[in-house]
């Protein structure tokens, strides 16, 4: 549980409290960095919300910050961190808010309908799943070898402006003498030859 209240400072509580529907939607939405079609919240312009969502980051950023050089690069650097459970180097490879809400965010399909959702609402979804996801991964296959094969993710990435997507990734590894595949982390960020994870959405 330590490793939960450094990534993200959200209580088991949260997540325990919604429903399951709601949990599964949220699964879904931070994996893709979207959210189900006609979920829409237009109380206040869009902009209106970014500006306000921004202000608890830092100033403008331009950039990623962290991460690898490649998707290739962030998936080997995700298996050595949870072999060695290192929440740190986890940390480093997951986009940041500020990340999300100067780079990420602005670029994606919820600015607009029929996907439009405030930024906040958005952030917290993608915080919930990530903090069940890596907690899970680590108490599964922390501190010990991974069996790493490969990943594969869907054939071509959606493309957001200078954000290239990879979604719907899985891994190939053994686990107990066997080769299985799973999904181990959600959607793959790639921006000006920087790559990080969106989330850490499992199938855990």
């Amino acid at each position: 549980m330590k490793q939960l209240a450094f990534f993200l400072g959200l209580t088991a509580l949260t997540a325990c409290s919604a429903p399951e529907g709601a949990r599964r939607a949220a699964s879904s939405a931070a994996d893709t960095a979207t959210v189900p079609a006609g979920v829409i919240d237009s109380s206040l312009p869009i902009a209106e919300e970014i500006r306000r969502f921004r202000l608890a980051t830092p100033d403008s950023i331009s950039r990623l910050d962290g991460g690898a050089q490649s998707p290739e690069s962030l998936v080997a650097g995700y298996v050595a961190a949870i072999e060695k459970t290192d929440s740190l180097a986890l940390n480093r490879l997951l986009v940041s808010r500020a990340e999300y809400a100067w780079l990420v965010y602005p670029e994606s399909d919820l600015t607009r309908p029929p996907y439009r959702q405030k930024p906040a609402l958005a952030w917290f979804m993608m915080q919930n799943v990530t903090d069940q996801g890596i907690t899970r991964v680590l108490n599964r296959h922390g501190g010990k070898p991974f069996g790493y094969r490969n990943f594969a993710c869907e054939s071509e990435p959606t493309v957001q402006g200078p954000n290239r997507i990879w979604r719907q990734c899985r891994m190939r590894f053994t686990e107990n003498g066997v080769e299985v595949e799973r999904k181990l982390f959600g959607g793959i960020l790639e921006r000006e030859g920087t790559s990080k994870f969106l989330t850490y959405a499992t199938d855990y």
